[in-house]
């Protein structure tokens, strides 16, 4: 489910589009929710359990805040402090091959002028 749960959150999320646990639940709908987050401290140890598997590095040190794939307010907060989860969204990355291929997109696009696609 951990896993359902981040290729739910990386289809559902990015930096511009952060969302709470509440905002995931109603995207996902009740049943699908139930199952991918659980209850609300099922839902915390897993997305802790993601930022913890992709926001540190191979000795478990935890990487600059820029370099976070799983992103949220209470990740890597003290023990014993009482934090949210808050927005969370997933820090796309997009490959060499992606951006060609969006940039060849852009280039043969009928919806745009040519300035806007140089631009």
């Amino acid at each position: 489910m951990v896993y359902r749960l981040l290729e739910f959150i990386k289809h559902n999320t990015d930096k511009a589009h952060p969302a709470t646990q509440a905002a995931l639940r109603k995207i996902a709908g009740e049943e699908l929710s139930d199952k991918l987050m659980g209850d609300k401290g099922t839902f915390s140890r897993r997305l802790s359990e993601l930022a913890d598997a992709y926001n540190r590095d191979d000795n478990g040190k935890v990487l600059p805040k820029d370099k976070w794939k799983i992103v949220f307010p209470g990740f890597n907060k003290p023990e014993g402090s009482k934090s949210r989860n808050g927005k969370i969204y997933y820090a796309h990355e997009v490959s060499e091959y992606e951006m060609d291929f969006l940039i060849d997109k852009i280039r043969s696009s009928n919806c745009m002028t040519q300035k806007e696609k140089e631009s």
